[in-house]
């Protein structure tokens, strides 16, 4: 047998041709028409962002705009009230006592709406204030004005200007407070005092009409401190604070929007911008992949013919390798039975002569004699045994199917080729192995072929190791020495006929197993490894009741 060291192939002629490897898996996109529908997609997010940021910019500064008219719309509104409180001091003044120059200039002017209280306070020793005179339901003569009212008007003693006071009460539709005026527009030591009743909501009519806007009587947004808004609510997302200045005091005016300042159609213009770039992204995209799958297609088709011509060529040459092959072979064949046939007459005269040499020569022979006619023995007998393996070769019969007990024919054939000295067998009988389907004289030939050769690959103190294991549907013989090995050269060779790397031996052993484990639908693969050592594998099938 011929050792191997590399895993072993089937011959090149005998292999089926390999099948054309799958097309690669195509994008669901081309890339040039995902990068074309990328660079559309960021340039229309770009120019809606920057439409986005256009809008929104004109939108704040018309907002700051309108905030800026509130707010003077809001401080004209209170600007007209210190007008009234003047008048309201300067009436007391002419007149004695104060009560009847104040109501009267109060009532003849008009200076007083439903719901509103005036009234003028003078300091006291304690350093609170008095009422001395007032019109409306709110205060009387001679009551002392506390909390938010006094502080008020003790800033109108040293402010000059209107001084408001807090928020100081509220019902479900207004908001009460306060304003005061010091001298010189009252009389000295005097406040004139008004407090309104102010409406919760401003809407149609007033600056507020386009606008959500919060009023607040202090200079921050203090929900206590709630004056008004305008339509309903208070304004949120985008505003503007707006300070307000009512004479000497501060207040905060907080302004958004009811509807876009710049119009629906500018508010929507971003989103159309993006809106139809991405749509002409999505065309160019389908422009794009429509022509790159039309070019993949027709790309496709000639890779599809040209790997369908190989396949085809590589069909007929393994077809046309497979007819020499099996011309080859018939002619080997054919070739060997006729010298067969013709080697075994002369052998056997030679035989038959050598004995009637021997027998006349019994009591005469010397040593020399004798070592000369074992010599003739022996060469006949490896003679013949290449006779036998050229019979063989060239007389392929198709097995004789029967359920064949691997086990026992491994215990058989090492029992007919024992180890040489110096050699270890490894052979562990299975608890179970299946029984194979198979033509018991043919599967011992090529076991025995094995063993032989397993032996010939191994020196002192080698060892040649067989196992028997089941699998899916049979079962599967080794049979692995740890010799030199073979080369990957040596391995496309060794099933071929006459081929051999001993110094003796016909080369027809493996090629004569090959076909017998072909015959029985089984396979035979050897696997080797320089200077590892070589494993025959041997696959066969289950028996399945053959007789």
């Amino acid at each position: 047998m011929t050792d191997t060291a590399v895993r072993a192939e089937a011959p090149p002629d005998r292999s089926p041709s390999a099948p054309p490897l799958p097309a690669a898996r195509r994008l669901p996109v081309s890339w040039p028409a995902a990068l074309a529908a990328g660079l559309l997609v960021v340039s229309s997010l770009v120019a809606a962002a920057v439409a986005h940021t256009v809008v929104r910019d004109e939108e704040h500064r018309l907002l700051k705009e309108r905030a800026a008219e509130a707010g003077l719309y809001v401080s004209s509104a209170f600007g007209s009230v210190q007008s009234q409180l003047v008048s309201l001091g300067t009436g007391s003044l002419l007149t004695s006592p104060p009560q009847t120059g104040f109501a009267k200039v109060a009532v003849n002017e008009g200076l007083l709406q439903s719901g509103e209280s005036a009234a003028l306070v003078s300091t006291m020793s304690s350093g609170g204030f008095a009422v001395v005179a007032a019109v409306g339901p709110l205060l009387h003569l001679g009551e002392v004005v506390t909390g938010a009212r006094a502080v008020a008007a003790a800033a109108a003693l040293h402010q000059p200007g209107l001084v408001s006071t807090t928020v100081l009460a509220r019902t479900a539709t207004t908001a009460s407070i306060g304003l005061a005026v010091g001298p010189p527009g009252a009389p000295p030591g005097q406040v004139v005092y008004l407090e309104l009743a102010i409406p919760s909501n401003a809407g149609q009519g007033t600056a507020f009409s386009e606008l959500t806007a919060a009023l607040y009587a202090v200079p921050r947004a203090e929900p206590s401190q709630l004056l008004l808004t305008a339509n309903g609510r208070v304004p949120s997302g985008t505003t503007i604070t707006q300070p307000v200045v009512i004479g000497s005091s501060k207040w905060l005016l907080v302004v958004g929007t009811r509807t876009p300042l710049v119009g629906s159609l500018a508010v929507a213009t971003p989103w159309l911008l993006f809106a139809g770039l991405l749509l002409s992204a999505l065309l160019v995209a389908l422009a794009l992949e429509t022509v790159s799958r039309r070019r993949d297609y027709a790309v496709g088709l000639v890779d599809e013919r040209t790997v369908e011509l190989r396949a085809s060529l590589a069909e007929l040459r393994s077809t046309q390798a497979q007819l020499v092959h099996s011309e080859r072979l018939a002619a080997v064949g054919e070739l060997a039975s006729t010298v067969g046939h013709e080697l075994r007459n002369p052998l056997g005269v030679i035989s038959n002569s050598l004995y009637l040499i021997r027998t006349a020569t019994a009591s005469t022979a010397d040593d020399r004699l004798r070592r000369q006619l074992a010599t003739a023995d022996r060469e006949i007998a490896a003679a013949t045994v290449i006779v036998t393996d050229l019979l063989d070769f060239a007389r392929a019969r198709p097995p004789i199917i029967g359920g064949v007990d691997l086990a026992g024919l491994i215990d058989e054939s090492l029992e007919v080729a024992p180890p040489p000295e110096g050699v270890e067998v490894s052979w562990h009988r299975p608890a179970a192995v299946p029984e194979v389907a198979g033509d018991r004289d043919q599967l011992r030939q090529v076991l025995l072929n094995l063993i032989s050769n397993g032996y010939d690959a191994l020196g002192p103190g080698g060892r040649l190791t067989i196992t028997v294991a089941r699998n899916a549907g049979g079962a599967v013989l080794t049979v692995a020495d740890d010799g030199a090995g073979m080369d990957a050269e040596t391995i496309t060779h060794i099933f071929e006929p006459f081929f051999t790397t001993k110094a003796r031996g016909t080369g027809l052993g493996l090629a004569v197993a090959d076909r017998i484990i072909r015959d029985h639908g089984g396979t035979l693969a050897v696997a080797s490894t320089v200077g590892v050592g070589t494993t025959f594998t041997i696959s066969l099938a289950e028996a399945r009741g053959e007789q």
